[in-house]
């Protein structure tokens, strides 16, 4: 892999956990919601960063055999399906009529998302262990 990109990786990882100390200082420990977008987000972009090397490499993988690929695919969808109803819940709640049940529209949303993130975890558990070249 590329230097310049392994260094990116590094001050990436850094950068973010600096970033969830400063936001654990200074939150109030009863608001994890924002954690969870940041927690989410970090979850996001580390995907996109699988599929940025998956798509560069020059090696063919099969994804239908590769258990990377779909715990990688499970942990995206997820993310791409709760983070965008945390980010705008308290938004979405606070703008419709108090007896609209949104909170619980996007708890089962964000569940959703949690159970296909599960049922490709699973399909990754399924997929044959690659032997090791010799």
């Amino acid at each position: 892999m590329n230097t310049k990109l392994c260094r990116a990786y590094v001050i990436g990882g850094i950068s973010i956990a600096i970033l969830l100390v400063v936001v654990l200082l200074f939150t109030d420990y009863k608001d994890t919601m924002l954690l969870f977008i940041v927690n989410n987000l970090t979850l996001f972009l580390l995907c996109c960063f699988y599929f940025m090397k998956l798509f560069s490499s020059t090696e063919v993988i099969i994804p239908k055999n590769n258990a990377s690929f779909w715990v990688v695919i499970g942990i995206l969808i997820c993310m791409c399906v709760s983070l965008p109803f945390a980010a705008y819940r308290f938004f979405l709640s606070s703008r419709l009529p108090k007896d609209y049940a949104i909170q619980q529209n996007i708890f089962f949303m964000a569940t959703l998302g949690y159970i296909i993130m599960h049922l490709f975890f699973i399909k990754a558990y399924l997929c044959p262990i690659a032997q090791a070249k010799k």
